[in-house]
Parts: C-alpha cells; sequence; structure tokens
C-alpha cells in the first residue's frame, strides 16, 4: 500500500511539473506572445516601409538640398525656370537683323542701314535725318559717281565694325603733273532759304608708297537744278592726313549759296605728283543734313 501510494505521489508531482514548464513557455511563446510579436513585427515593417520610403527621400536630398520632398519639387520648378530662361534666350537670338545693327528688323527706323550711327552727335541717327542715298554703303556703292582720274567700288569693311555694312573704296588713279584731289560724288536737291551740314569717316591706309596722301569733303553748289550751270561758291574741308584709324570731316553749318538749287557732295583722295601708283581712301557714313533748331547758327 505504501508503494503504491509513493508511485501515486510521484506520478502528481512530475504531472505537476510538467503544467508549470508548460505555462512558463507559454507565456514566452503563447499565441498572445505571437500576436504580440506580430504586431511588433509588422510595427517595425510598417518603420522598415517607412524608411524605406526616407531612404528614397534622402536619396533625393543627396542630389540637392537636405530637406523634404517638396523641394525636390521647388527643384522642378527651377528646372523650369531654366527653361523659361533659356526661351527667353531663344527668343533673343531670333530676333531678325536683317542689316547688322543689332535693332530688330521689326523695329528699324532705316530698313537696310544701320540706325545706331550719329556720326554728327545730333541725337537722331543719321539714316533718318540723311539727304544722301547710301551714304553707309550698305551693300553697293550705288547713287555715287566716280570722278574722272578716279575710280570707286565697294569693299566689305565698315567703319563701326558692322559685318552687314561696307564701304566706298576711292582710287586715285591720276597721273597729272601736279597734285590731284579726286574722288567719287552724288548729287542732291537742296533749299536756298535753308542751311546745311555735312560729314564723312575717311580711312587712309598705310604703306601705299606714295606722298601727300589726304582727303578731303566738298560741297559744290549749282544755281541749276539735277547739279547742272554754274557752280557757286564750293565748301570745303582741310585736307586730312590721318593714317590707319577712321577719322571724322565735318562741314559744320556750312550755309549754301543763296541761288543754289542742287549740290554735289563729294568724298575725295589727293595725291602728290612727285610719285606713281593709285592713291586708296576709303569713306564710309556720309552726311549731309539740314541744320535746325539748336544747330541752326543763326
Amino acid at each position: 500500500m505504501r508503494s503504491y501510494l509513493h508511485t501515486v505521489f510521484c506520478l502528481c508531482l512530475a504531472a505537476f511539473f510538467f503544467i508549470a514548464c508548460s505555462s512558463d513557455d507559454d507565456s514566452a511563446d503563447s499565441g498572445a506572445g505571437d500576436v504580440t510579436d506580430t504586431a511588433e513585427d509588422a510595427t517595425e515593417d510598417g518603420a522598415d516601409a517607412v524608411d524605406t520610403t526616407d531612404s528614397a527621400d534622402d536619396t533625393g536630398d543627396d542630389s540637392g538640398d537636405d530637406t523634404a520632398d517638396g523641394d525636390d519639387t521647388a527643384d522642378g520648378d527651377d528646372a523650369a525656370d531654366t527653361a523659361d530662361t533659356a526661351d527667353a534666350t531663344d527668343t533673343a537670338d531670333t530676333c531678325a537683323d536683317s542689316d547688322g545693327d543689332a535693332v530688330c528688323d521689326a523695329e528699324d527706323q532705316c530698313d537696310g542701314q544701320d540706325d545706331t550711327i550719329d556720326i554728327d552727335e545730333s541725337g537722331t541717327p543719321d539714316c533718318v535725318e540723311n539727304l544722301l542715298t547710301n551714304g553707309q554703303f550698305a551693300t553697293d556703292v550705288s547713287e555715287w559717281t566716280a570722278e574722272t582720274d578716279a575710280s570707286i567700288s565697294f569693299l566689305a569693311e565698315d567703319a563701326a565694325g558692322n559685318d552687314a555694312s561696307g564701304v566706298l573704296k576711292v582710287l586715285n588713279t591720276s597721273d597729272a603733273a601736279g597734285p590731284s584731289v579726286v574722288g567719287g560724288f552724288q548729287c542732291v536737291p537742296i533749299d536756298n532759304t535753308k542751311q546745311y551740314a555735312s560729314y564723312a569717316q575717311y580711312f587712309i591706309p598705310s604703306g601705299q608708297g606714295l606722298t601727300g596722301l589726304r582727303a578731303q569733303l566738298i560741297i559744290l553748289p549749282y544755281a541749276e537744278a539735277d547739279c547742272a550751270g554754274s557752280v557757286l561758291s564750293p565748301f570745303v574741308t582741310d585736307l586730312l592726313a590721318n593714317q590707319d584709324t577712321w577719322s571724322l570731316l565735318e562741314l559744320d553749318y556750312s550755309p549754301i549759296a543763296s541761288l543754289a538749287v542742287s549740290a554735289e557732295v563729294y568724298v575725295r583722295v589727293r595725291k602728290n605728283s612727285t610719285t606713281t601708283g593709285d592713291a586708296e581712301g576709303r569713306f564710309d557714313n556720309v552726311l549731309l543734313r539740314e541744320v535746325v533748331g539748336e544747330d541752326d547758327p543763326q
């Protein structure tokens, strides 16, 4: 009997310890614990998902500003702004400027001429007030005539550096016994109740092997239309000798003879007779205008 009870006691004790151990394991690994772990894992997974997004954000930040994606959107706007700037530049680049004066054709005051030239500093573009035709020699020397013993031609060079324009090249080909002064001219109608002023830029190349090289501007008034009849009192500049630089000839406030109804404007090159060969001079921006307003000496 005692042996039986001892056996039962041992079995009960073993059962007790088995149940206690199982209970401890369930506390650590119970379904509730598993759910909690699963939730925690989900939380971790959510964080991981956020971290993944943050990581992507960080990658975006590495490219620029270390802040939120909103800045990345702003960066997109900046890119658009850059494109807009490029568009503005493209618009400027596409402005048609056929006469090369940096003034759009749509805003040109003088089509085919340089609106920026104002050699008399009157505040008005020379092409607006010039009574001469083709005084800028934009593409040729039309409307100009060569004197006897002279030749004229177009040269693709410009006093103002305009690649779309040129100059009048004059050669004095005279073989006269004395000094000679010849060139090119143009006849224009004038009003004998007004006064006029004339200007021109000249350039004499050095190294021609000639002496007495000079440039001159002359106005010859005529009593009849089309520069016919007798020549009235002429107006001339000094003979100027500057070489290898564009210089100015001017007849300021020169009154035209009272009976004149037309006038020839000359640009001329002088050389001495003691040397042989053609003398070259170049002219640009030849201007004849009325003297008005504050320019009027009277």
